[in-house]
C-alpha cells in the first residue's frame, strides 16, 4: 500500500466514496461508516485532499453542509491498486476451504451487525 501512498483507512474512505451516490459523502457520514471521530476523519481527509484524490464542495441542497467527492485522480489510484488488493486477498484466502469461507463470512456478518448495534447505541 505504501507504494500507492495508501493506508488502510485512506483506502476504505476512497472505497466508500467510489460506491456512494455521485461519489460523495459528508464527513459525518464517512466518520460514522468508518467508526472514527470527526477529528480523525478530518485529518485523513486533509491528506486525501492534498493528494488530489478528493475535493471538498458545498452541498447544493444545504449550503452549510460540506461534501467530500472522489476525484478522477482518486478513482485512478483505486483502479490501479485494486488488482493488487484482490490478488493479496486471494493469496490470504487460498488456504481456506469453501465451507471455512462460508463460516468466516457468517461470523464477519455477525461482527458487523454487532458493530452497527454498538454504534447505534453510542449515538443515542
Amino acid at each position: 500500500m505504501t507504494k500507492y501512498d495508501l493506508t488502510e483507512t485512506r483506502f476504505i474512505i476512497l472505497m466508500f466514496l467510489l460506491r456512494a451516490d455521485d461519489q460523495q459523502l459528508t464527513p459525518a457520514v464517512i466518520a460514522t461508516k468508518l467508526g472514527a471521530t470527526r477529528a480523525t476523519v478530518s485529518k485523513i481527509l486533509k491528506r486525501l485532499i492534498a493528494n488530489d484524490w478528493v475535493v471538498k464542495t458545498n452541498s447544493v441542497k444545504d449550503k452549510r453542509s460540506v461534501l467530500i467527492q472522489l476525484t478522477s485522480a482518486g478513482e485512478a489510484v483505486l483502479h490501479t491498486f485494486l488488482p493488487h488488493n484482490f490478488e493479496a486477498v486471494k493469496t490470504i484466502m487460498a488456504p481456506f476451504s469453501t465451507s471455512e469461507i462460508a463460516t468466516l463470512t457468517k461470523l464477519l456478518h455477525k461482527v458487523n451487525q454487532g458493530s452497527q448495534k454498538s454504534n447505534s447505541e453510542k449515538s443515542h
